[in-house]
């Protein structure tokens, strides 16, 4: 691959399109998955490059060995486990060879929250931003907790969509955020 390839920037405008250059299955929603951490074979297409998602990202990583370019600099991984991006921003993930991260990955579009106030309030949250570098260690209760939210969102993606399941992912959005906010504080 030629340098100029290699640092130009792909842009990946939603979830479905994210899915497909992973090789993942279609999203079960279109604004809103949380998918187990993608192996390196997957990545492939991402790996090393410059990115930029039109959609928030929060990822916990286990056994992380690659590096993580976040705007300007590397994202401190060595001694956290939770990260978070927003839309927009320049990130560059380069897994290693020998990488056997465990984890999961939530994503959700802005468009998810739009007429929610949650839509105003997560520019507050100083975690999704560049000046924010390094990764949240969670200890071992804090990440079942985040666990928990992000399977209590999984299942109410995968049933039987009604008039107030979106009311009830953003309620666990946010409540997952508040959270974070805490251990981040």
């Amino acid at each position: 691959m030629n340098k100029k390839a290699k640092n130009e920037i792909q842009i990946v405008n939603s979830i479905p399109q994210l899915h497909k250059i992973l090789g993942l299955p279609e999203p079960e929603h279109p604004l809103i998955s949380v998918n187990e951490l993608i192996k390196r074979d997957s990545f492939e297409d991402l790996n090393a490059k410059p990115v930029v998602y039109d959609f928030y990202s929060v990822c916990i990583k286990k056994n992380f060995k690659g590096k993580v370019k976040y705007g300007q600099t590397n994202y401190d991984h060595d001694a956290g486990v939770l990260s978070f991006y927003s839309p927009g921003q320049i990130t560059a993930t380069e897994i290693s060879e020998d990488d056997e991260a465990m984890g999961d990955w939530l994503i959700f579009h802005p468009d998810l929250l739009r007429s929610y106030p949650l839509f105003n309030k997560i520019k507050d949250y100083g975690f999704f931003s560049y000046s924010t570098v390094e990764a949240l260690h969670l200890s071992a209760k804090e990440e079942q907790m985040i666990e928990r939210i992000w399977e209590e969102i999984k299942q109410e993606y995968r049933s039987n969509i009604d008039a107030f399941s979106q009311d009830v992912i953003i309620s666990h959005i946010d409540l997952l955020l508040n959270y974070c906010n805490r251990f981040y504080n």
